[in-house]
C-alpha cells in the first residue's frame, strides 16, 4: 500500500524475508550502514534492512531523482533523509509482519504499524480513556480497539517535537478514517490517517 497526501509519501508492506533483504542489502546500504548491521542480532537485522529497503523505495522517485546521493542520520532520536540540497523528515515503524514508512518534506512525521493481539488490551487502560475507546465503536470491535488506540497515540508521540510519553496525547475526533490528536501539556494538535485491515492497525500523520 502506498498513499500520496499533501507531499506526504507513505508505505506498508509485508516484510520480505530476511534472506532476501541481506542479498540485496547492497542496493540499499552504504558500506558503513552494511558493516553496522552485522553486529545486530538476526531480529533488529530485519527490521532494519526492510526499514532501510522501504525507506529508499519511498523517497527516490518520489522527492528526488532515482540517481540522488542521500544519507539517513537521526536529529533528536529520530530519522531524517538528507541529500546535498535539502533534509526531509521521515518516521519508520515495524511489527512482526509489517514494515511502513512516512516521509515529509518539511514536517516531522510519524507512523506506527500494530498487529492486533491481546498485548495491546493489557496496558490500554493506561494510555487511553472510555470516551476516547468510545470514539471507535461504531466501526470497530472491542476486540482491535484497544490495538487501534495504541497505534494513534505512538504515531502522534512519534511526529511531536515535545514529545514526552504516550499518555500525553488525547484522541479528540475520528471521521472518515481521520484522526484528530492533541498533545494535552503542549497544545499541538495533528490529523492522523487511520487505516484498519484484518490482521493490523496502521496509523500516521498528515498535517
Amino acid at each position: 500500500m502506498r498513499m500520496l497526501e499533501s507531499q506526504v509519501v507513505m508505505a506498508c508492506r509485508e516484510k520480505p524475508s530476511l534472506e532476501e533483504l541481506v542479498a540485496a542489502q547492497a542496493n540499499f546500504l552504504s558500506q558503513d550502514e552494511q558493516k553496522y548491521c552485522l553486529t545486530l542480532t538476526p531480529r533488529v537485522a530485519h527490521d532494519f534492512l526492510s526499514g532501510r529497503q522501504l525507506l529508499r523505495s519511498c523517497f527516490l522517485g518520489s522527492f528526488v531523482t532515482p540517481d540522488t546521493n542521500y544519507r539517513v542520520q537521526y536529529v533528536d532520536g529520530r530519522p531524517v533523509v538528507v541529500t546535498d540540497a535539502a533534509t526531509y523528515f521521515c518516521s519508520l515503524s515495524h511489527s512482526a509482519h509489517f514494515v511502513a514508512c512516512v516521509i515529509h518534506p518539511t514536517t516531522r512525521m510519524g507512523i506506527d504499524v500494530e498487529e492486533f493481539s491481546t498485548r495491546a488490551h493489557e496496558f490500554t487502560k493506561y494510555i487511553a480513556t472510555p470516551a476516547e475507546a468510545a470514539l471507535f465503536q461504531k466501526d470497530f470491535s472491542n476486540h482491535t480497539i484497544p490495538t487501534i488506540l495504541w497505534s494513534i497515540k505512538e504515531a502522534a508521540y512519534k511526529a511531536d517535537k515535545h514529545q514526552r510519553n504516550v499518555t500525553d496525547y488525547c484522541i479528540l475526533s475520528y471521521s472518515n478514517s481521520r484522526v484528530i490528536v492533541s498533545n494535552k501539556l503542549s497544545g499541538a494538535v495533528f490529523t492522523l490517517i487511520l487505516t484498519v485491515s484484518q490482521e493490523a492497525t496502521l496509523a500516521y500523520v498528515i498535517s
